[in-house]
């Protein structure tokens, strides 16, 4: 096993310097199988899929790695991983929807893939089942003041949007710029909402970067 990863990263090098990282991508898969416990394979892996932009074999070499890890946050935080690149790279929101459930399914309270399922489930046209998940996410770290909480109240928010709930989206977003006001998106999204809703003062203070 040991040769087989040296050659495999050897192999990797050499396609690298000539510019043709894809090169090199059979023999690294081959050799995560014979070695799937190899972090430096995987990780080269990774680079290459990146490097040739290939989101989707990517996502699916995280998720069949993550198969194989038996520390559950960390099969979490891979497959949360595969679930945002099928969100915001592939647009594949169903595919995403499947991977952020494995991720919860490994560890329920990771916000990261409770964040990325619904964003999945709100791209897919369901947006309710996305605000219902983040309600219970965001009462669950009731007292709570983190960045990642307030991108969710902004995904909440936009999910509020889709079906025309403008008040319940401007609560959503003045609950997460009350915790992260340098998040640009959710300060212009809460600025944009509060001159629809006539709240000159707030919509200042969001889209001048203000805080609280």
């Amino acid at each position: 096993r040991e040769r087989l990863v040296r050659v495999a990263l050897a192999m990797a090098d050499a396609c690298e310097r000539a510019g043709d990282p894809g090169q090199a991508r059979d023999a690294l898969e081959r050799a995560l199988a014979g070695a799937p416990e190899s972090h430096e394979i995987m990780q080269r892996l990774e680079r290459v899929c990146e490097a040739t932009g290939d989101v989707g074999r990517l996502a699916k070499l995280l998720v069949s790695h993550a198969a194989r890890l038996e520390e559950p946050a960390e099969r979490a935080r891979l497959l949360v991983r595969a679930a945002n690149l099928l969100l915001e790279s592939a647009h594949d929101a169903e595919r995403a929807l499947r991977a952020s459930e494995q991720a919860l399914a490994a560890d329920a309270d990771n916000l990261e893939a409770v964040l990325v399922w619904a964003g999945a489930q709100r791209r897919a046209g369901h947006p309710h089942e996305a605000v219902a998940a983040i309600d219970r996410a965001t009462s669950r770290a009731k007292g709570k003041r983190t960045p990642l909480l307030a991108r969710l109240h902004l995904e909440a928010a936009r999910a509020h949007l889709d079906v025309d709930e403008v008040v319940e989206a401007f609560d959503s977003l003045k609950s997460g710029f009350n915790m992260d006001w340098r998040n640009a998106d959710l300060a212009l999204l809460l600025g944009l909402v509060a001159i629809d809703l006539d709240d000159e003062k707030l919509a200042e203070r969001a889209l001048v970067g203000r805080t609280p």
